[in-house]
């Protein structure tokens, strides 16, 4: 239920880059009511990312999520 423009601005003051909106995926997006509600987040993680630097990620979304509550 949160707004994926909120959950990219809250991880971007905490130094992660991630996107926000349809991310080409018009279709899909639209089909699952979620156009008008800014889509989705997309992570982009790689093969040179961290294992330091995904459990950075997933701490700052659990905090994030506890901080809603």
């Amino acid at each position: 239920g949160a707004d994926p423009a909120d959950i990219a601005k809250a991880m971007a003051k905490e130094g992660i880059y991630l996107w926000h909106g349809h991310n080409y995926g018009l279709e899909p997006i639209r089909r699952l009511g979620l156009a008008d509600r800014n889509g989705v987040v997309r992570i982009g993680l790689a093969h040179y990312n961290t294992a330091a630097e995904v459990d950075f990620l997933l701490a700052k979304l659990a905090d994030w999520m506890k901080m809603r509550t």
